[in-house]
């Protein structure tokens, strides 16, 4: 009895390791079935989308490569457009001086204009009026065309000043009277129907600017005008009349 209790249970064991091993198997078979229909849906769904041809690598490329290059197009004119709005917000700073010191010269269609600016695409004055953009080459007179040049000039120099930007502060103006007076005039202060508020105006600016920048704008002038005020002589680094010039006489006696 106690062989047969015996063997009974050794067969009960064995049975049970056999049911065990039996469910592993099935797990695995289940498993691997689940990754045959797993990869075989992986592949349907890749056949379905691919571009057909032997070269299929070789087409995907080439398509990342253009739209690489449109990504780079309309990024290239993001940037350009950012950089147009950067240049009129700069270029809007230089206006409200340009058009404040037009008027201060009283330079034609200054008071009535709503802008005295810099055009980046005509490099050239324009006003923005009422009546639309007005260019400097329909203003006329030589005077508002000295003018507009000398506060565009004063309003650059001054905006690259405040924004400490690698630009030489020197400005050399030569004659910028010379529409108030005759052409071969040596000593403006014989002519007597010169215009001489408008000149003083015009020297007033420039000295006003030179103040305006503390020292980092050098204004040198060389004119005719030789006006009273203690400002302006104080100005005056030399006086070239009575046989004194910029070229002394004796080199051209010795040249000769």
């Amino acid at each position: 009895t106690r062989e047969i209790q015996a063997s009974l249970r050794n067969n009960a064991a064995t049975l049970e390791a056999l049911n065990a091993s039996d469910r592993q198997l099935r797990q695995a078979q289940d498993q691997r079935t689940y990754l045959a229909h797993v990869q075989g849906r992986i592949l349907q769904e890749l056949q379905r989308t691919s571009p057909q041809g032997k070269d299929d690598l070789g087409d995907l490329l080439r398509h990342g490569d253009r739209l690489t290059e449109q990504a780079e197009a309309l990024q290239r004119l993001v940037d350009a457009d950012e950089v147009g709005a950067e240049t009129e917000n700069r270029l809007n700073e230089v206006a409200d001086l340009m058009t404040t010191w037009a008027r201060t010269l009283g330079l034609e269609h200054a008071d009535t204009a709503e802008e005295v600016r810099i055009s980046p695409t005509l490099l050239n004055v324009v006003l923005r009026t009422p009546a639309g953009r007005l260019p400097l080459t329909r203003i006329g007179s030589a005077k508002n065309w000295i003018g507009y040049h000398l506060v565009a000039h004063l309003a650059l120099h001054t905006y690259l000043h405040r924004h400490n930007r690698p630009v030489p502060g020197f400005l050399m103006l030569d004659q910028p009277t010379q529409a108030f007076f005759p052409e071969e005039v040596h000593d403006a202060v014989t002519v007597e129907d010169a215009d001489w508020e408008a000149v003083r105006a015009y020297f007033s600016l420039i000295s006003q600017a030179v103040e305006q920048n503390e020292g980092a704008l050098q204004v040198i002038v060389c004119d005719h005008v030789n006006l009273r005020d203690d400002w302006f002589q104080q100005a005056v680094v030399e006086n070239w009349r009575g046989g004194v010039a910029l070229i002394p006489t004796d080199w051209i006696s010795a040249e000769s």
